[in-house]
């Protein structure tokens, strides 16, 4: 199991803070977050909760269930903590991770390029892990587009 310390480290990212999910945070400029599993969340019985479209992508006893990014995080977590399932908005990207009816707590690191911050967190999880997280499903379009426009000769 990959623990959020450990994705930080990795990541050579200082861990700025630690909130319970819903709670503000005071970090207003760029950076990246990571939503995990509360201490009281039973990992194994989660998936019992959830519909039956989002069990495939449940990863048993992973504490990192989302890995994001923004350019102002306090304003971005407002907006994933609001978000209803299925709407597209305020926050499409991880929102699996609202229908979890259990403790979460979002971790946070201030990142100037943070798109390229999420995207190395992200490779990390993988390569530890072999999958993306349960709710990051899809690579951001800018940084596929980004990193496709740096292959071309």
């Amino acid at each position: 199991m990959l623990s959020v310390q450990e994705l930080f480290k990795r990541g050579d990212l200082i861990l700025n803070g630690s909130e319970p999910w819903p709670t503000p945070i005071d970090e207003r400029g760029p950076g990246v977050y990571v939503i995990a599993l509360g201490r009281d969340a039973d990992a194994e019985r989660l998936p019992e909760c959830l519909p039956l479209c989002e069990r495939p992508h449940w990863i048993a006893a992973q504490q990192i269930i989302y890995i994001g990014r923004s350019r102002h995080l306090r304003r971005r977590l407002k907006e994933f903590y609001k978000h209803k399932y299925p709407n597209k908005r305020p926050h499409c990207g991880g929102q699996a991770v609202t229908l979890l009816k259990c403790p979460l707590s979002v971790y946070w690191s201030p990142a100037v390029d943070y798109a390229g911050t999420e995207h190395r967190l992200i490779e990390i999880f993988k390569a530890e892990v072999g999958r993306l997280p349960f709710g990051n499903r899809v690579r951001s379009a800018r940084l596929r587009l980004s990193v496709s426009a740096d292959l071309v000769p």
